[in-house]
């Protein structure tokens, strides 16, 4: 039986695949993905994302506007937007070259995963990962949408990639590796559970080669350049929020979101006011840092598995289950939904009593995992504890398609791997062997696909509901009701539809609808913190608007008693209060807020105004100084700060930022009228 020898044996000639393969994998992926995004190219979801994808924007937005600290520290893994507002620096904001950005990632990606393969395998293994990676449906996906996975899959075979460059050359590819393995963590934090994988590798392959001082100093590297480049976020995040947080906030929150004994439903909870509630959960119990609010999260989790333990093991085994599923578990959009729109991603991926592709995938690359370790070399190993360390990861927390993603080219590697066994085993005519593999391939597509035709997919109404959220942010208000009555005919007892709908009402002065929709909000579910304090917000507004002030203050108050952390229902109280000469209480109101978000520009900009109106110039300008350092591109308070020093006869300075304001909007009416007192 024709076996691969060992790398160390072979010669960099003989290793992987060469340029014009490479090439021709990624032409074959680029190919695949510009046929997918011309398909997909009028989607409105594509045009004008929403949930995660819109939140990544709108922080890449605000990074290239120059708002380079966070209001705290970070919730999700940073890399990703800060690498989009550089995108945005070089192209402009422009979708479009973020998607074509993402196409030649995603394809650069199936040519990494080919060479991967191709060092650690052999050529065909190689060509086939390519293959697979550069038509399977899920990573297509991926690609087309602003969400992490297409970098997470890129840092992660590059770090592999890096770390078996390192076993053959000096400290500096050990630091390159651990830094590149730090980018990896800070694009997905759970991407930090390869660095014990490494060590665990490294120390059993090196323990004969060499004495544990040259091991542990090779170690040393490797860890000093993944925490060094991890360093930059965990300094952030001290100087925003005054505590030791590595990278993300978010661990404690997703720890218990996927370990309770309400599992099932707190993973189902998408984006809106039901998963407003949750997080809220820890502000209204009095934690009000990031920090605070992910050991609240941990403490609680670890109290439900030491209660109980038994549970627990079995939620996990669920979630192991889930892991080789072949169903694509949705997080916050259902890829199924996207085959409408294109005949290509309606080929590359389906469910049934095969859900294609990961239902074969998983097992064959399982299988290849098996055979992996019966045919044991140092970079089979590596991947083999990569693919173990990685997926337990995902199961620990809660199982998703995008989180799978990263390791999909590693698997696809070895589901090629075993396939190449097998056609060798054909054609040794090892008849036992491959019987016994081919039943065992069987038997792991079965078990895979067992059942997963019949997982539902997400309710209807959600598909309406986020397609409301997406016209509303193309300005199209009126499409965006349409799909927000249609969600409430089908989910007629969902509060987001109603106050989404309300909110869409009031914008096009269906003053008497709106009033109704978010009363009938309240209805629904009137125990929700966040239902209450966002309808309650909007129908004080109405009140306002309509000079019933007493009523609009008692009800800004009721939106805070709901929910103390609402900032507009604190800044429309504030303003509320000023118009009828309550400025004690206005500023009482403020200082709260400034309190509760100390790195937010509005409250600072509404106490610039409050300390103005008091004749307090100094104190109005160190607020209006704040809010525009909080929010150097906002020209508002750019033109306040200016009028300010205008008070104080400070005219120059008036000037300077009356010209940075005219550059960001020059037809703003209040710069010519404040150039004329200068």
């Amino acid at each position: 039986m024709p076996l691969d020898i060992d790398i160390e044996k072979r010669s960099d000639s003989d290793l992987g695949l060469g340029r014009p393969a490479l090439l021709a994998v990624f032409l074959l992926a680029l190919a695949a993905r510009s046929i997918y995004f011309f398909e997909i190219w009028d989607v409105t979801f594509f045009k004008y994302p929403v949930i995660d994808a819109k939140t990544y924007l709108d922080h890449a937005r605000a990074l290239a506007s120059g708002i380079y600290l966070n209001d705290e520290a970070f919730w999700q893994g940073p890399l990703y937007p800060y690498l989009m507002a550089l995108a945005m620096k070089i192209f402009g904001d422009s979708t479009p070259a973020l998607h074509l950005l993402h196409a030649l990632l995603g394809s650069a990606n199936c040519a990494l995963a080919a060479f991967l393969s191709g060092r650690v395998f052999n050529r065909t293994a190689g060509v086939g990962a390519g293959m697979v990676t550069a038509l399977y449906g899920p990573l297509i996906f991926f690609d087309g949408e602003l969400l992490i996975p297409t970098l997470a899959v890129c840092l992660n075979l590059l770090a592999m990639i890096l770390i078996l460059r390192a076993e053959r050359r000096g400290k500096w590819s050990y630091i390159a590796a651990g830094a590149v393995l730090g980018l990896a963590c800070l694009a997905r934090p759970n991407s930090l559970v390869i660095a014990p994988a490494v060590i665990i590798w490294s120390l059993y392959y090196s323990k004969k080669e060499m004495g544990f001082g040259r091991m542990a100093a090779r170690m040393a590297y490797f860890l000093f350049g993944l925490l060094l480049t991890i360093a930059p976020a965990t300094v952030h995040n001290y100087i925003v929020s005054r505590e030791f947080i590595l990278i993300s906030a978010n661990g404690g929150a997703n720890f218990w979101i996927g370990n309770n004994p309400d599992w099932r439903e707190t993973v189902s909870i998408r984006p809106g006011l039901e998963w407003g509630d949750l997080m809220a959960e820890p502000y209204l119990a009095g934690y009000d840092s990031p920090g605070e609010r992910s050991s609240y999260w941990t403490a609680k989790t670890i109290k439900y598995i030491k209660d109980d333990p038994l549970g627990w093991i079995r939620s996990l085994a669920v979630k192991t289950g889930q892991f080789f599923r072949g169903h694509e578990y949705q997080r916050n959009v259902d890829l199924y939904s996207y085959r409408k729109y294109s005949r290509l991603l309606s080929l590359l991926l389906w469910r049934g009593p095969l859900g294609f592709p990961y239902g074969l995938l998983a097992p064959l690359a399982f299988l290849g995992m098996i055979v992996s370790l019966r045919e044991p070399t140092r970079e089979r190993t590596l991947l083999v504890l990569y693919m173990s360390f990685y997926s337990s990861s995902v199961a620990l927390f809660f199982v998703a398609s995008r989180y799978r993603a990263p390791l999909i080219p590693v698997m696809a590697g070895m589901a090629c791997f075993f396939a190449v066994r097998m056609i060798e085993w054909i054609k040794a005519r090892e008849t036992k062997r491959v019987i016994f593999w081919v039943s065992a391939a069987l038997l792991g597509i079965v078990v895979c696909n067992w059942g997963a035709s019949h997982i539902p997919g997400p309710p209807p109404a959600d598909i309406h509901l986020f397609l409301g959220h997406s016209y509303a942010d193309a300005g199209q208000v009126s499409r965006a009701i349409g799909e927000y009555e249609k969600a409430i005919e089908l989910a007629p007892d969902s509060p987001d539809a109603r106050l989404n709908a309300g909110i869409g009402y009031l914008l096009t002065g269906r003053r008497e609808e709106a009033r109704k929709a978010f009363l009938l909000a309240q209805r629904l579910r009137p125990s929700s913190p966040m239902t209450l304090a966002f309808t309650r917000q909007y129908l004080g507004s109405m009140a306002g608007e309509e000079g019933d002030y007493q009523s609009a203050a008692a009800l800004y108050r009721a939106a805070l008693e709901a929910y103390p952390y609402q900032l507009e229902a604190a800044l429309s109280l504030a303003n509320l209060l000023v118009r009828v000469g309550q400025e004690r209480e206005a500023r009482a109101v403020i200082t709260d807020m400034i309190a509760k978000y100390p790195r937010r520009a509005a409250p600072r900009a509404q106490m610039g105004r409050i300390e103005s109106r008091a004749g307090n110039v100094k104190a109005a300008i160190d607020c209006f100084s704040q809010a525009s350092r909080f929010s150097p591109s906002n020209p508002d308070y750019m033109i306040e700060l200016a009028a300010e020093h205008l008070k104080a006869g400070e005219k120059d300075k008036a000037s300077r930022l009356l010209d940075k304001a005219e550059k960001i909007n020059p037809a703003d009416a209040r710069i010519k009228s404040l150039r004329k007192s200068i």
